[in-house]
């Protein structure tokens, strides 16, 4: 295999305020010391987004092309919580993250 990534991995963060606080530093700290310390490391490239918004999740999947989609945020049954243009919290209802996905 050659030296270049074969499998990209997009980190999406979303910390919203007034959401329970996430250690986000720390969970991509920790991923990227699993991806160097394994003997295929070379074979991932890690992405970050953070302060990710809904309004970025088309954009980033369309000019990455990520093989895996990491979400590190908060979230349920109704969807994902990002971060909203005025720093709150901005739903993606799951059948738009479902439509976006099948676009891409």
């Amino acid at each position: 295999m050659g030296d270049e990534a074969e499998i990209r991995i997009l980190f999406l963060a979303a910390s919203p305020a007034g959401a329970a606080a996430l250690a986000l530093d720390e969970e991509v700290r920790a991923i990227t010391g699993k991806l160097r310390s394994s003997d295929h490391g070379r074979q991932f490239e890690l992405i970050q987004a953070p302060a990710a918004r809904r309004e970025d999740l088309l954009e980033l999947l369309n000019r990455h092309r990520p093989h895996i989609v990491h979400f590190s945020g908060h979230g349920g049954a109704e969807g994902l919580y990002f971060k909203g243009a005025d720093g709150g919290t901005a739903l993606a209802p799951a059948a738009a993250i479902e439509a976006v996905f099948r676009a891409c």
